[in-house]
């Protein structure tokens, strides 16, 4: 059984690591639009 807070923990960095993504694609995406 996986502990709680290890959870919480992986949970946490993927929710960090796609927010990342996110807003690196989308920064890329508006520059290659509007230039």
């Amino acid at each position: 059984m996986i502990p709680s807070s290890s959870l919480a923990q992986v949970l946490h960095f993927y929710g960090f690591a796609l927010a990342l993504a996110l807003a690196l694609f989308s920064h890329k995406f508006m520059r290659n639009e509007f230039l």
